[in-house]
């Protein structure tokens, strides 16, 4: 890397990380606010959430790290070329190819890492915040300190009471959701009920309980203990599509396809969407690094043409191509179940007329320098 790689990278990854503070924050705080009907706000901590936001962040890089990388690059070659030091790079005879080789290196590698950190990283990321939610607010939680007219999240349950006796803590009109994967839900209404915690997490004693099965068989009796929280050696949770490797959901392909077609049901199918798409966003999003690298550069380069008014139309340009890639993600995700090369193709066609936008745009800026 000589003298000209070394300063173009620099005036890159300034902005870059300015922009990805800000885009990881509001990113973070979209998927906690999306997560919030997980948390048990009683007995949250800010530190929880930290962590939580820290176990999201891998997960959200694919989405993050295109955005500010083509800010940064648009920033950074933007102010050399407002400046004047991209016209004197090339009065000196460095080619438009030579200086947009830093911002396409700095996008490969961004796309790279962000490969590795999805397929080693988020799945271990992911199961520390599934096993969060799932097993370490539910043991913190008793009933005692929940609020009244709140559906709670405990495991693999859902409580909800509309007030507490303040003598005796009995609470009343009680509802307690538990679901089953694959087979439904069973509903539990009680007139009363008496929390109490023993070893392996919160009780509760509910008495003249009306339930409906997952089967929809209805009954009444007189009294039901549930216990809320399982021990963890009891916890035998399914893999979630976030918390698998690439190769890991390539198996999970290729087995939900052969129960597909052994015996086909609307869950496998939906499963088997669900895995196939997975699949498909990870091997194109990290690419939109690589392609808007190579967009941002000969914009920027070409912005000093336009003097005071440059920046301006730096950024108005610069969101147009983001704007588009995204919004076609949104119009071509799968929505029903398609062969895996189909869905390969529509997850890739986005990054396709990014490669065709940055073969525009470095002829235009060649032509034009």
């Amino acid at each position: 890397m000589n003298l000209i790689d070394r300063y173009l990278t620099r005036a890159v990854l300034f902005p870059m990380t300015l922009a990805f503070v800000v885009v990881a924050f509001l990113e973070v705080a979209n998927e906690l606010r999306e997560q919030s009907g997980h948390f048990i706000a009683e007995v949250l901590t800010v530190w929880d959430v930290v962590v939580i936001g820290a176990a999201f962040l891998p997960s959200l890089l694919p989405m993050i790290l295109p955005i500010t990388l083509f800010f940064g690059v648009l920033m950074g070659y933007g102010r050399l070329a407002e400046h004047g030091e991209i016209t004197a790079m090339r009065a000196a005879g460095v080619s438009l190819t030579r200086l947009t080789a830093p911002a396409a290196v700095l996008g490969l590698a961004v796309t790279l890492g962000t490969l590795v950190l999805q397929d080693r990283l988020q799945p271990l990321s992911m199961a520390y915040a599934r096993d969060f939610f799932r097993v370490e607010l539910p043991r913190r939680a008793t009933l005692d300190t929940l609020s009244p007219g709140v559906m709670h999240p405990l495991g693999e349950w859902r409580v909800y009471f509309r007030a507490r006796d303040e003598h005796t803590r009995l609470l009343r009109e009680v509802i307690v959701v538990r679901h089953e994967e694959g087979k439904g839900a069973w509903v539990y209404q009680a007139e009363t009920a008496q929390a109490a915690r023993d070893e392996s997490g919160p009780t509760l004693s509910l008495q003249q309980v009306h339930l409906v099965s997952p089967e929809g068989i209805r009954g009444t009796v007189d009294s039901q203990l549930l216990r809320l929280a399982p021990a963890v050696a009891a916890i035998e949770p399914r893999r979630g599509h976030r918390e698998s490797s690439l190769a890991q959901l390539i198996a999970d392909e290729e087995e939900l396809s052969r129960r597909n077609t052994d015996k086909p049901s609307f869950s496998i199918q939906m499963d088997l969407r669900k895995t196939r798409s997975e699949i498909a966003d990870r091997v194109s999003m990290p690419f939109a690094a690589l392609l808007l690298g190579c967009i941002g550069a000969p914009i920027a380069a070409e912005s000093a043409r336009f003097r005071r008014a440059g920046r301006q139309r730096l950024l108005a340009l610069g969101l147009v191509p983001v704007f588009l890639y995204y919004l076609s993600r949104i119009f071509l995700s799968v929505t029903s179940l398609l062969p895996m090369g189909t869905v390969l193709m529509m997850a890739w066609a986005p990054n396709l007329a990014l490669l065709a936008l940055a073969v525009v745009v470095f002829v235009r800026a060649a032509r034009v320098h």
